[in-house]
């Protein structure tokens, strides 16, 4: 799988330097291959969390990446944050 990193901010965190990127790759799903973006959340020291499969458009996930890094969020939280959206998005489309 070929996976392609966009760095979109820098903050700090606790004297760290935090970086948000915007992940794409193309997802195999047997009935087609489909384009998907993704979060990466890297700290300075090497501790990095990445969930790659949040949207199929590129716009709602640099929207989704803005409010990770206003919400300062650390790889440590990224998988809950995705997880609580992603679950909150299925109840207000309904």
């Amino acid at each position: 799988m070929n996976i392609q990193y966009t760095k979109l901010f820098e903050s700090k965190v606790n004297s760290q330097k935090v970086t948000y990127l915007l992940t794409e790759s193309e997802i195999d799903t047997g009935e087609g291959v489909f384009t998907r973006y993704g979060a990466a959340i890297e700290m300075e020291d090497g501790e990095r969390a990445v969930f790659l499969d949040i949207y199929g458009e590129r716009s709602r996930t640099e929207v989704f990446i803005h409010r990770l890094w206003q919400g300062l969020v650390t790889p440590v939280t990224l998988f809950d944050v995705v997880s609580d959206r992603l679950y909150a998005d299925e109840f207000t489309e309904v």
